[in-house]
């Protein structure tokens, strides 16, 4: 590569080499039960891996200065499962659905740089390196029975998430050995629990219009730890109004939505 600078008079020759290796393995699997009751039951698993790999080598010849070789190394190591399931059975006048999710994800991360130059004068260098955890656990239950013309239902809703994150950052000293040096705010965790319930009703009215409606609530506490650390509650409520009419005109349907949601944290 050829570097210039805003003359266009050129300041430095280097060859680059650049190598990425990646790995992605990947298993799942599910299974289904249905009982002679009607009960249903569903089971779905599944496990990642990642490994990677980069390799940025460089030699630099400036045209005034001295030559160097920079040595710029990143590589990830990273893991993740998810478990889910539901069942769903008669109970009393109604069905209940029963669902559960659990998941997390682990990354490992680092970077090393290190300038080697052309007269032998002490290389540079820098390396960081850090943990990223997610977690996810959902508990879930929707019970819906016939009632006033249509059918109700209600649904409850509980979710945990977090995410903590650790890191370091290192300087190479004058005898070849990284140390540790410091580095403000490079650990924290969030966690999160959110509560949701919501009770809604549709029917079929008059000239084959639809109603849907739905209204509830949801509150949630997020914690943060580490330095400055603060711990808010937010509630709020949420639901929907929905419509729908399908005319014997050309296959024309027409809808009406309305809807107010709670916005949520993505981790």
């Amino acid at each position: 590569g050829v570097i210039t600078d805003a003359a266009g008079d050129v300041t430095d020759l280097r060859d680059v080499r650049i190598k990425f290796n990646g790995e992605f393995p990947r298993l799942s699997g599910s299974l289904k039960w249905t009982g002679d009751s009607g009960t249903i039951a569903n089971l779905n698993v599944q496990y990642s891996h990642s490994k990677t790999d980069s390799i940025n080598d460089e030699d630099r010849n400036p045209v005034i200065g001295i030559g160097s070789f920079r040595d710029f190394d990143n590589n990830g190591r990273g893991s993740g499962y998810e478990i889910g399931g539901d069942i769903e059975f008669g109970l009393g006048p109604g069905k209940l659905k029963i669902i559960g999710l659990d998941r997390n994800d682990t990354d490992d991360f680092g970077q090393l740089a290190r300038v080697i130059f052309d007269d032998d004068s002490p290389t540079t260098g820098s390396q960081f390196v850090g943990t990223a955890e997610t977690s996810e656990s959902i508990a879930r239950g929707e019970y819906r029975w016939d009632r006033w013309g249509g059918n109700l239902e209600v649904d409850l809703e509980a979710a945990y998430n977090e995410l903590e994150q650790t890191s370091e950052l290192l300087s190479l000293d004058p005898v070849g050995r990284f140390a540790a040096i410091p580095l403000p705010n490079s650990s924290g965790r969030v966690h999160e629990d959110r509560y949701e319930i919501i009770l809604s009703y549709g029917r079929t009215l008059a000239g084959g219009l639809t109603l849907r409606a739905a209204a509830g609530t949801e509150n949630s506490t997020l914690e943060q730890t580490g330095p400055g650390g603060l711990t808010r509650e937010f509630w709020g409520p949420k639901g929907s109004l929905s419509l729908a009419w399908p005319t014997t005109r050309n296959g024309l349907n027409v809808s009406l939505n309305l809807e107010r949601r709670v916005g949520q944290l993505d981790f």
